[in-house]
């Protein structure tokens, strides 16, 4: 290994099939040999589900890929300012598992869960000396869920940062579902899914089905950590002219060929904004990409009746 590799602060990895940070290599290849799973996933193609970042007490992070059977290479980027003048800084740091060689695995069919984190205000601002506080929620070694603030360079959190418009899916339970609905009627007419009448009314506790909703801009509040905080999406509402918006359109079990998911015109959809917080009860609201196995939703819905207002 290099000098470079003892400013190494963590490695984010896979065990049993769960995220999980580790606060060295050496912890990593002790519970390696204890037999435990902790596979490395290096995605071929961009878009891939998920990769691994190495963690660097100096830089940031940065993603991890083999360049040999038995070396693995991270490349981390950063920007500093030197009299009043900004420089790109790229710093490759190559380490090794000695006589492990990690199993590098294809990009996964079935996508994860995104880990989603937060740019917040740190000593009065967003970017200080070209890093960005980004306020998150992961998993620590023992497997406990913890909040931190890290500070990240310009240029790993500008190729994390969510666009304007991304489709994203909210996770609906009954608690967020009550949520959506009610500030979508403090807004005009009541709405629901498109589902039946009894499972409007009983929605399940579980997150049980999504329903697709847009990223925009400054919904969040600029000073406060990611489980306290909240964002604003717009979902789309299928007009009742519309066959996914008629009365009688309802699914429970929804998929991409169902009625209440066809492609509608733009006159046949109208839009509601709506704030949503990012996790609830320390799991995340939203997935950057769908579980297939779960029913969806691409449009909400006027209800038939004021009965089924929530």
């Amino acid at each position: 290994m290099s000098e470079d590799t003892l400013h190494i602060t963590g490695l984010w990895a896979r065990h049993n099939g769960v995220r999980v940070h580790f606060d060295s290599l050496q912890q990593l290849q002790t519970l390696m040999r204890q037999g435990i799973d902790c596979s490395l996933y290096v995605p071929v193609a961009e878009g891939s589900a998920e990769y691994y970042m190495l963690e660097h007490e100096l830089w940031g992070y940065a993603p991890v890929r083999c360049v040999a059977p038995e070396r693995m290479l991270a490349t981390f980027a950063w920007i500093y300012t030197e009299n009043d003048t900004t420089f790109e800084q790229i710093k490759d740091v190559e380490f090794s598992f000695n006589d492990l060689t990690p199993h590098m695995l294809p990009p996964s069919k079935k996508q994860q869960s995104a880990c989603w984190g937060l740019t917040v205000e740190d000593k009065n601002s967003f970017l200080d000396d070209g890093c960005y506080a980004v306020s998150t929620v992961g998993t620590d070694p023992r497997g406990l869920e913890c909040s931190s603030t890290q500070h990240v360079d310009f240029i790993t959190v500008s190729r994390c940062i969510v666009p304007e418009g991304f489709e994203l899916w909210i996770r609906v339970s009954d608690r967020i579902y009550a949520c959506l609905l009610k500030q979508a009627q403090a807004q005009g007419p009541s709405l629901m899914l498109p589902v039946s009448q009894n499972m409007h009314e009983n929605m399940p506790a579980k997150h049980s089905r999504y329903l697709r909703a847009f990223y925009t801009l400054g919904g969040s509040m600029h000073d406060q950590p990611i489980e306290l905080n909240q964002l604003r999406v717009i979902c789309a509402i299928a007009t009742k002219t519309s066959v996914p918006g008629k009365k009688a359109a309802f699914d429970d079990h929804a998929d991409a060929e169902a009625r209440v998911n066809q492609n509608i015109s733009a006159e046949n959809t109208r839009f509601v904004a709506l704030c949503i917080p990012i996790l609830l009860d320390g799991q995340p609201v939203l997935d950057y990409a769908r579980d297939p196995a779960l029913p969806f939703y691409k449009y909400l819905k006027e209800c038939s009746s004021q009965g089924l207002a929530r």
